[in-house]
């Protein structure tokens, strides 16, 4: 039985004009600049993706609303005090920790794992760290494990586009081939079944850095199965977001 989704996506470009002669300039935008060969976004670890997803207003609006979380809710990123007791233990950190406010007992913590895409210029993807998803799994079930209202595992596909320029620029994300891979991710079957899965595709789609030109998607494969928290980490949610 096949399956859709569909996947909410922002996509934008920053142009620099010179002061003094804006009224007098056309730019053009989602074009390939030859000057720009700026750092792979491929090479960018997952915490600074991270913070740079939700350091920018739109995206980060975009993801909560894709999770059904009011615009006025509060995050934090790679969470440990006063949630974990022992970092040395699974999972370690809560990779992002979301909670509306006034409503710290209805938390949403999301395990986030990433996956390398390079697109080369015959049509082909070259996919690393899918296999680190299964570790990905295990580290979702354990922050499920400490109580959380909802837990999502968010898979995070980041893909460096430069070369397929046969491709218009809004269309150089990862291949259905590359996707279906991705999406049958390694221990899929392992994964609670409480445990909500979200996909994210971030594209750098030219030269280039991804805080100038990028496109964003993001799409809920499985909705999280809400959990009663108790009420020892709803003291503690309280304590981390006042």
């Amino acid at each position: 039985m096949s399956k859709s989704l569909t996947f909410r996506m922002i996509a934008f470009d920053a142009q620099t004009i010179p002061a003094g002669i804006y009224d007098r300039l056309t730019a053009s935008f989602f074009h390939d600049d030859l000057k720009f060969e700026d750092e792979s976004s491929a090479k960018r670890d997952e915490q600074s993706i991270l913070k740079w997803l939700f350091s920018r207003s739109e995206l980060k609006e975009m993801i909560f609303e894709e999770l059904s979380v009011k615009q006025n809710a509060c995050h934090k990123l790679e969470v440990v005090d006063p949630i974990i007791e022992n970092p040395r233990k699974k999972p370690g950190d809560i990779d992002v920790l979301i909670c509306e406010q006034k409503s710290p007992h209805e938390a949403i913590a999301l395990e986030c794992k990433r996956v390398k895409v390079i697109a080369d210029d015959t049509g082909r993807d070259k996919v690393n760290k899918i296999d680190a998803i299964g570790n990905g799994v295990i580290q979702a079930n354990a922050v499920m494990n400490l109580g959380f209202h909802n837990t999502c595992l968010a898979v995070l596909t980041v893909v460096d586009g430069r070369l397929r320029k046969e491709y218009n620029t809004l269309f150089r994300g990862s291949t259905d081939e590359t996707f279906k891979r991705v999406y049958e991710f390694p221990q899929r079957n392992k994964l609670h079944k409480d445990i909500g899965i979200m996909f994210l595709e971030l594209i750098q789609p030219t030269g280039k850095d991804i805080t100038r030109m990028a496109a964003v998607a993001v799409a809920v494969d499985r909705r999280p199965m809400p959990r009663k928290q108790p009420v020892s980490l709803n003291n503690k949610i309280s304590a981390l977001f006042g």
